[in-house]
């Protein structure tokens, strides 16, 4: 029996970190609200101080919901992620006495496949009597 809240359990849209935030701009909201009402309301030759504060209102919520909508997509996508690091098979080989991964250049890590036989070039590669480093001869294999 797994417990709702344990990983690798889907939890859509009630899952205790998204309900968390929603509650917290839901408080945020209301807070602007009271501040926009008492505090920032006034009447002007063009506005009455009713019309200001419901103008006030509606920025505020409008605003709340662009912020509470911005954050849930990103956090959500948090959830979910599309890329996942790869793990390649380190192959050691000797070049000048230094020891490189294939593939990945000394990392363990890589975003994309090379095609086999292409190892990855960088400026720091060292190249040594006369072909670059990753190239190895026949005998060496």
């Amino acid at each position: 029996m797994t417990m709702a809240g344990s990983p690798g359990v889907p939890q859509g849209f009630m899952a205790h970190g998204l309900v968390t935030g929603t509650m917290t701009f839901l408080i945020l909201g209301v807070a602007a609200t009271f501040a926009a009402i008492t505090c920032f309301a006034k009447e002007t030759p063009n506005i009455t101080k009713g019309e200001s504060q419901r103008l006030g209102v509606v920025v505020v919520w409008m605003s709340a919901f662009c912020m509470w909508m911005m954050w849930a997509c990103v956090y959500m996508h948090q959830m979910v992620p599309l890329i996942h690091p790869e793990h390649v098979e380190k192959k050691d080989v000797e070049h000048c006495g230094a020891s490189q991964s294939l593939h990945t250049g000394g990392r363990g890590l890589a975003i994309s496949r090379l095609p086999p036989g292409r190892l990855m070039q960088s400026p720091r590669t060292p190249v040594c009597a006369g072909f670059p480093a990753g190239k190895a001869e026949d005998g060496d294999r």
